[in-house]
């Protein structure tokens, strides 16, 4: 009598299935694993946002001074910008003709504590000059404080400079003074940007051969607004300024 043939092996995945837990709750373990996965992904990234947006704030506080100590490398035709720290917000620039370089915060140039000798051996200060100098057409703002004429040059048909201040005044004030002094002018034009209680509004007016351009920042509540106003003006050919 032949002997009964042997139960075949059972296959691996249904050997499996019957132990432990349904394969449905593992994908019940698997949907809820997910889940916590996303959560945790969100606030990571809610938490970045967070440190992201102040970073943007304390950048948007700080452009008034910023922008100015860049609007006079600019301006000065000896400088010329190498690079600019994002960590420290320092600045290094080469002086073109001595191959000399600069490292210095923007604080110490619109302060005027930056001074360095040019081809010729003159020395300049950076962020000094003479109120006097401004232009009569480029309107001084009477609620101004701590008003500084960063810079001030007058080669061949052409003049420019820089000056800066601040107010406790509202921003829209300093803006409808603006267009008031400045409503002859041609064209002009005026864009916001807010994050937070942080808010900084550029303003253009342009004529002709004239040109000014106002930023106006204010860092929060409480805080003053910082205002940079630059001003260009190029003489026609054969024309003597104040023509």
């Amino acid at each position: 009598m032949s002997s009964p043939s042997p139960m075949p092996p059972m296959p691996e995945s249904a050997a499996t299935s019957k132990k432990g837990l349904h394969p449905m709750a593992w994908v019940g373990i698997g949907c809820g694993g997910l889940l916590v996965v996303a959560i945790l992904a969100v606030a990571l990234l809610i938490g970045w946002g967070k440190r992201k947006f102040k970073e943007v704030q304390h950048e948007l506080a700080t452009t008034a001074q910023e922008s100015a100590a860049e609007m006079l490398i600019e301006m000065n035709s000896e400088l010329e910008m190498l690079s600019e720290d994002p960590e420290t917000g320092e600045i290094t620039v080469l002086v073109e003709g001595t191959g000399e370089q600069l490292t210095f915060s923007p604080e110490e140039l619109t302060e005027g504590r930056v001074t360095f000798k040019g081809p010729d051996g003159m020395s300049t200060t950076l962020g000094q000059g003479d109120l006097a100098d401004v232009p009569a057409w480029v309107p001084r703002y009477a609620g101004a404080t701590d008003e500084k004429a960063l810079f001030h040059r007058e080669k061949g048909a052409s003049i420019k400079g820089l000056l800066s201040y601040s107010s406790t005044d509202a921003v829209q004030d300093l803006e409808d003074f603006y267009d008031t002094e400045l409503g002859s002018f041609s064209s002009s034009g005026s864009s916001t940007f807010t994050i937070g209680d942080v808010e900084q509004r550029t303003l253009s007016y342009r004529e002709a051969k004239k040109e000014v351009e106002v930023v106006l920042v204010k860092g929060g509540a409480g805080k003053p607004v910082e205002a940079t106003v630059t001003y260009r003006l190029d003489w026609p050919e054969g024309v003597e300024p104040g023509e």
